[in-house]
């Protein structure tokens, strides 16, 4: 007897359903570090790297990523680290000096503010090319780069209006905001 490819049982086809909607979600790739059009979105991406390289390295705290590391991270010690918000702090503290060298500008953005599906990441921008007021309402005309490392635990950046749309589940629009970081 041949098997049906479309699974008899309720629960499987929902299991199927969803995984394939998680795939078609990740059709968002960021850009590879020679996509970078800009040197100084290039020079960022070199201080988001080492800023990476440098919490990898450092032996008082282990860094995890995405959902599986958000798990661990709320079971496990204080020397793990990884939920979003850790990540855009660290990534905005390593790449401010670059980002102020260079005279471009670095904020927090978030998207789901409020939801269990909020996500925190950095955003970055030449302010003499784009207006922060309206880089979400009109980011054709104010290009700004998203820099989220939570999601592999890797350099990624994406275009904002990529990055926006990974978030497949918008509940509450995205929001540019500062970050707290440790010396605040």
């Amino acid at each position: 007897m041949q098997r049906p490819l479309w699974p008899a049982a309720p629960a499987a086809r929902t299991v199927l359903v969803l995984a394939a909607l998680l795939v078609g979600a990740c059709a968002h790739r960021p850009l590879p570090p020679q996509a970078l059009a800009h040197p100084e979105l290039s020079a960022i991406e070199r201080a988001f790297a080492q800023t990476l390289e440098r919490a990898y390295a450092d032996p008082e705290r282990r860094w995890h990523s995405g959902w599986a590391g958000n798990i661990w991270v709320n079971l496990a010690g204080d020397r793990d680290l990884g939920l979003c918000y850790d990540w855009q702090r660290l990534v905005y503290r390593g790449v401010l000096p670059t980002v102020r060298r260079v005279r471009w500008h670095a904020n927090g953005i978030v998207i789901n503010k409020g939801t269990a599906r909020e996500h925190h990441a950095v955003v970055v921008f030449d302010p003499r090319n784009a207006d922060q007021d309206r880089l979400l309402s009109d980011p054709g005309d104010n290009p700004a780069w998203v820099l989220d490392a939570w999601r592999r635990g890797r350099p990624d950046i994406y275009p904002l209006e990529e990055w926006v749309a990974l978030s497949w589940f918008r509940l509450v629009p995205p929001r540019i905001i500062g970050v707290i970081t440790d010396e605040d």
